[in-house]
């Protein structure tokens, strides 16, 4: 559960969407 939330706050990150994009 602890990697799944490690993930979220991953995703939140504006740097990390914008890689994502």
């Amino acid at each position: 559960v602890m990697r799944e939330i490690e993930t979220m706050k991953l995703l939140h990150h504006p740097n990390i969407v914008r890689i994502y994009e």
